[in-house]
C-alpha cells in the first residue's frame, strides 16, 4: 500500500505544469524556474539515547518559484540499539511525523544553500529485536510522544532539472519527555542527513 501511494504521488508530481522566464543551471543542462511538486526520500543519522541511529523516511511537498518549499514527511529508525539499562533483547524504536519549510538561496546555481526547518511529532517505544523474535519475548506496552523542532543548513546540488541532491546538518530540539530512563536530553542533538528531491521544481 505504501509503495502504491509513493508511485501515485510521484506520478502526480510529474504532471504539474508551470511557467517561468529564468534558466536553472544543472550538471546535465538547463531547465526553467517554476513552481511545482516533489518527493524527497532521505537518510538521517544522529545520536539517540547514547547510540548513533539511522533514520530513514520520505516526504512530499510543494515549491514556489524554486525558492520556498513546504513539505510533510514520515521517518522511522532502522537501527536496533538497546538503551542503557534495558534488556538487550529490546531496542528503542522511534518515528516522526513532520511539517517543514525551506528557503533556498540562488537555486539557479548548480550548488547552492538552503535553510530548512522542521516541526514535528515523534514517538518512541521499546520493540523486540529481529534476532529475538523466535524467543517469544513479552511485548512492552509502553510508549511516549513528544514535539520536536529541527533547524538545519543544507548544501544542495542541481543534478538534473528534475533531481536535486542535498546534504543537511541540523540540531534536533525536543520537548520534555520521560520514558523509562530516557529524557529529552537523550533525543536532542546534532543530525546529518542525505536526501534526494525528485519532481518538477
Amino acid at each position: 500500500m505504501k509503495i502504491k501511494l509513493i508511485i501515485i504521488l510521484y506520478a502526480i508530481s510529474f504532471n504539474v505544469i508551470a511557467q517561468t522566464e529564468k534558466d536553472v543551471k544543472s550538471i546535465f543542462g538547463n531547465g526553467k524556474l517554476h513552481s511545482g511538486y516533489f518527493l524527497t526520500p532521505s537518510v538521517k543519522s544522529g545520536n539517540i539515547a547514547g547510540s548513533t541511529n539511522v533514520i530513514t523516511g520520505i516526504g512530499a511537498g510543494v515549491i514556489f518559484n524554486n525558492k520556498f518549499s513546504l513539505d510533510g514527511s514520515y521517518r522511522f529508525t532502522v537501527t536496533e540499539n538497546s538503551p542503557a539499562g534495558e534488556d538487550p533483547a529490546y531496542y528503542l524504536h522511534g518515528r516522526w511525523f513532520g511539517l517543514g519549510g525551506e528557503y533556498t538561496v540562488m537555486p539557479e546555481k548548480i550548488i547552492h544553500l538552503g535553510f530548512p526547518v522542521e516541526v514535528g511529532l515523534g514517538e518512541i517505544e521499546l520493540d523486540v529485536k529481529d534476532s529475538f523474535e523466535n524467543m517469544h519475548m513479552p511485548v512492552i506496552q509502553d510508549e511516549a510522544w513528544f514535539f520536536n523542532i529541527e533547524p538545519a543548513i543544507a548544501l544542495e546540488v542541481n543534478v538534473w532539472k528534475y533531481i536535486k541532491l542535498n546534504f543537511k546538518a541540523g540540531y534536533r530540539f525536543v520537548s520534555n519527555i520521560n520514558f523509562r530512563n530516557i529524557t529529552e536530553k537523550d533525543l536532542a542533538g546534532v543530525t546529518f542527513s542525505l536526501g534526494i528531491k525528485a519532481g518538477i521544481f
